[in-house]
Formats: C-alpha cells, structure tokens, sequence
C-alpha cells in the first residue's frame, strides 16, 4: 500500500499488524507497527486511534523489558483518554496496563491498577471481573488480606448483575480467584474447590479459564505434599494450553492466556528439576517458546545433538533463578544461576541503556565482565574443547548484548573466544550439526548519529 496516497489504510493495516503481532506473542513486531500506526493516526487527526495504538505499542515494549518507554506511552494514554471522555477505552487500557505488569512479575503493582478499573463504575458486570482479576493479583505477590478484601468486594459487587449466564460466569471466576488465595493456606479446601471450578469449565463454552484453573489445583496439591498430583495437573494444564492457543485473536485475552501459560510452563520445569528429570524440564522449557504440548515420556528424543566442538546453551529465566540447559554429544545438563528475575531485568536494562548511550568501553568493562562471570562461568565444566557455542537466550536475555560479555582474564570479549550464535529454540533449529558456513552479508557500520561520537574501529571491522 503507497503509504502517501492512502495514510489511512495504511495505518489501518499497521494497527491490524500489531494487534495480530500482539496475539502471537510477537512483542518486537508489535511495538514496531504500533508506533508507526500511531504515528499515522495522529498525522490524521485521529487522536483516539492513536492513543489506542500506543496502548497496544505500551503492552509490546514492557514485555520486552522497555518499561520506561512503555510507562510514558501508557501515560499519555490514560490522559488523552480521560481528557476525550473515553472511560470505557480508558478502563480497558488500565485493565491491559494490570494485566502486562502481572505477566511481567509485578503482581502487587498489577492489584493496585485493577483496583483503579474496579472503582470506576463503569459497566455493572465490570467491577466484579475487575475486583476478582485484582484478588488473584494480591494472591500472587502473597498479599492475602488484600486478596480477601478484593474478594468480598467482588462478591457483592456480583449481586448488582442482571443477567443469569453472566452472574454465574463471573461467579466461578471469583471462586477461582479465591481458591488461588487459597491454595497455600488451605490446600485440601482449595483442591475440593478447584475440582468443582474445573468441571464447571469443562463443562461449558467458555474454557479460556480452564489452563488456570489447573494451575492453581497444582500449586494446591503441591502445597499439600502431592507432587505425583500436580505434574498431572500441569500436564492437564499444559495440554489445554495447546488446546487454545490457536484459537485467541482477542489480544488482551492472549496475554492473560500466555501469561497463566507462563506460570505454568515455570512451576513444571521448576518442579521436574528438583525432581532430577533434567531432560524432562528441558523439554517442557524448550516448548514453551511455542506453547507446544510438552512429551516427557519421550524427552530424550527431543534433545539435538550438536557436532563436536559446538555447545547448545538454552537458557530458562525463572522468578527466583536462571537456569541454563547445556547440551552437547545428545547429552544434557542444567546449570543454576542464582539471580532472581527482577534483578536480572534491572542490570540487563541499565547494562543496555549504557550501550546504546556509547559510554566509555573502559566504564562498560566491569559490568561485561560481572555478566559473564554470572551466565558464561557456570558453563566451565561443559566448555572443554567447545570452539563455538549455540545461544537461546530467554526473556530479558534478548537484549543482552552476549557478544561485549568480557574476559577479565584473558582480556577478550566472548565473541572473540567462541564463534557465537544464536537460535529461538534448541530443538526447532536443525542445524545444530552443520558447521558455520560463511555467506554474503550487509554489513553496516559507523552510521552517523548525530552529536554521538564517530566509531572508526567499527568501520575498520566491517572493511576487513
């Protein structure tokens, strides 16, 4: 489409991109034509459009770890929607902004903006699915007495609803809601809760619910001592994941999905390794990048068997740990990397932010060298004779610039003491065995920016 001749299209088509992009958990893509549909909107006169838009661009850029430039788009929103009149778009941008900060681990922060959305009054079937969405937040970041409290109010809010069908909806997801606050606590009542709550997803229409529902029975059985339970429960869940996951084109509703997903696909590897099934947590890891029914009983087919010289590092970023799936001559093993999620976002964020700003290399040194020292150093028993290795860098690892990591030691960036790349999975990219072959490339170096400072050594690189 001429983007000159026919702005509007366009931007309609760029709008429809990043919705789609969105639903398929494609957040780069999505961030990327949800700005430029902005942008057109705006050169329009569509103002609603374009603060929409940048709704949708918010969401992609803070899965992706850009959370202050998603805060400032998200900000704009709310403004410029509340300044239109337009509460009901305005409720369902909170509503996205709680939801992407609980997929993002910021479950408390995630409670606190639902409950901005419960308390606007809106539609009278809103407030209950606001206040119970809330409820589990609380749950999550383990604040109970703010959980009951979301609960009660969710409760009687429910009462104002008219409608039969969608009181009773929105009444089994406030008992889902409670048997997560439950869970812990309580683990026999919610099991006998979540058996009732799963039967009445199974049995109706709407199992969009369902994935969670088996989720929360499996932290429960788990928390009563029932491990042998809740890997079945996983499984069920699991196996409902791969059931939907086709069929959300709603992206609101394909985050909380890959969000629930998420948790799932987590808590199984976390509990299949302190089980000491390291080839079936790498399967139900690896598989998570497309949400693909996990097969443990026959996990071991599934691990790709690089020639030699070459390691395949797979790595899973969990709430409390890094682990990093090594694999080499059909064998695997797991290594642990103590860091907790939010602090790894932190420094990978700030440790980016410094990159892209070109401060001195001599500045950027020490935290290279802490980053390998934290990531590359585990992986020393598996590194003998490994000329190349293989990366699948997992959430906030994608912005991590793997090759500056540095060698304090031996005074070399990893890229100079391993040939590096890099795959979306280590069982989708087949070519683990063929060696690294050298093909015509675009090489773009030095590019002018600015005020910044010129780079003639990156130039230098590219001409040789």
């Amino acid at each position: 489409v001429d983007a000159e001749r026919h702005r509007a299209l366009r931007a309609q088509i760029e709008w429809e991109l990043a919705v789609c992009a969105n639903a398929a958990g494609d957040w780069g893509s999505a961030a990327r034509y949800a700005t430029d549909a902005a942008q057109r909107f705006r050169s329009l006169g569509e103002q609603v459009f374009a603060l929409q838009t940048d709704g949708l661009a918010a969401m992609a850029l803070e899965m992706i770890g850009e959370n202050d430039l998603a805060w400032q788009l998200r900000l704009r929103t709310f403004s410029g929607l509340s300044a239109a009149g337009q509460n009901a778009l305005l409720a369902t941008s909170i509503h996205t902004a709680a939801m992407t900060l609980d997929a993002t681990g910021h479950s408390a922060a995630a409670a606190s903006v639902a409950d901005l959305c419960a308390s606007m009054n809106l539609d009278v079937s809103q407030g209950p699915f606001y206040a119970a969405n809330s409820a589990r937040y609380a749950a999550r970041s383990g604040d109970i007495h703010r959980a009951q409290q979301a609960i009660a109010r969710a409760r009687a809010d429910v009462q104002r609803v008219k409608d039969p069908a969608i009181r009773e909806t929105i009444g089994t997801q406030i008992e889902l809601a409670d048997a997560t606050g439950a869970s812990g606590s309580d683990a026999r009542s919610a099991v006998a809760a979540l058996d009732r709550i799963i039967r009445r997803f199974a049995a109706g229409d709407v199992r969009i619910d369902l994935p969670d529902a088996y989720l929360q029975r499996a932290r429960a059985r788990g928390a009563s001592g029932d491990e042998t339970g809740a890997l079945a429960d996983y499984g069920a869940a699991l196996q409902e994941v791969e059931k939907q996951r086709t069929t959300l084109s709603n992206a609101e509703s394909r985050l909380r999905f890959l969000d629930v997903a998420t948790h799932i696909i987590e808590e199984t590897v976390d509990l299949r390794l302190m089980r000491g099934d390291v080839a079936g947590a790498f399967a139900v890891a690896d598989r998570a990048r497309t949400l693909f029914d996990p097969q443990p009983a026959n996990a071991a087919s599934s691990i790709p068997t690089p020639r030699e010289g070459v390691l395949v590092v797979e790595y899973t970023v969990l709430p409390q740990r890094t682990v990093a799936f090594c694999i080499a001559r059909g064998r695997i093993a797991a290594e642990s990397v103590p860091i907790e999620r939010r602090e790894l976002e932190a420094r990978v964020s700030a440790f980016a932010e410094r990159m892209r700003r070109r401060v001195r290399v001599e500045e950027i040194r020490p935290e290279a060298s802490a980053f390998r020292t934290l990531l590359i150093e585990p992986l020393r028993p598996h590194l003998a004779g490994v000329r190349e290795l293989i990366i699948v860098p997992d959430r906030q690892l994608h912005a991590l610039p793997f090759a500056a990591l540095w060698n304090e030691e031996t005074k070399q960036y990893l890229v100079e003491e391993f040939t590096l790349r890099f795959a979306p999975s280590a069982t989708l990219s087949r070519d683990f065995d063929v060696a690294s072959q050298q093909h015509a490339v675009l090489v773009i170096a030095d590019p002018p920016a600015g005020t910044k400072p010129q780079l003639p050594a990156s130039r230098e690189e590219a001409i040789a």
